[in-house]
């Protein structure tokens, strides 16, 4: 399904921690699996925002268009961990209760900031009219994103997410877009995976993450 949503803009890592987590990228994820991902986001330290730092890759700023400025993974493991970091009086056997043997999705996101060469909405007409009645662009069309790991991967979904900020280059406060695809982690492997993404201008951007050195 699609359709764009409004996103605040919030840091991207959250503090979190601890316990040795598993050493590669599985799935379904076992009960032990949960409960020390559940345990390195409650702990809530220096280890679990390093645990986070390995997700999320930023990429330099263009000299024109849009930037993109973050890709990031956010796998089975990673959201129980989010989870465990975002609550209180919550066990790692309630988590277990709440995760085991349930499909969780395995997301790519990415972060687009614009720019004053790509600021999304045109300026106002010399008539004073601003852009209020003008559409957005088809975003999840312009931005192509493709993930490979040996062979392409389909998505399953995909969602627009508008990113604000104070910083904006436009009148509207909007500063960027996330780019979300979900995709069947039946068909990830703890094997190196690409996530590449041409802009409308022509840029190639792409990074790669090593799934048998996360989670």
């Amino acid at each position: 399904m699609r359709g764009i949503k409004h996103l605040a803009l919030v840091p991207l890592l959250s503090a979190l921690a601890v316990t040795a987590p598993a050493s590669a990228f599985e799935y379904p994820l076992s009960g032990t699996a949960i409960r020390e991902a559940f345990l390195t986001g409650n702990a809530n330290n220096d280890r679990t925002t390093e645990f986070f730092l390995k997700y999320a890759h930023s990429l330099p700023a263009p000299e024109t268009g849009p930037h993109v400025a973050i890709i990031s993974l956010r796998t089975p493991y990673e959201q129980v961990v989010e989870r465990g970091a975002s609550v209180t009086d919550y066990h790692a056997q309630e988590a277990e209760q709440e995760f085991l043997g349930k499909p969780l999705p395995f997301f790519v996101r990415v972060q687009i900031d614009f720019t004053p060469t790509y600021p999304i909405y045109p300026a106002p007409g010399p008539d004073g009219a601003n852009s209020l009645l003008q559409p957005l662009p088809n975003l999840e069309r312009d931005f192509k994103i493709e993930v490979i790991q040996d062979k392409k991967i389909s998505p399953r979904s995909t969602n627009t997410y508008l990113v604000y900020s104070d910083e904006s280059y436009n009148i509207f406060g909007t500063s960027g877009v996330v780019i979300e695809q979900e995709y069947d982690p039946e068909q990830i492997n703890s094997s190196e995976i690409t996530v590449k993404v041409r802009t409308p201008d022509g840029q190639d951007v792409e990074t790669t993450f090593d799934l048998d050195q996360l989670q």
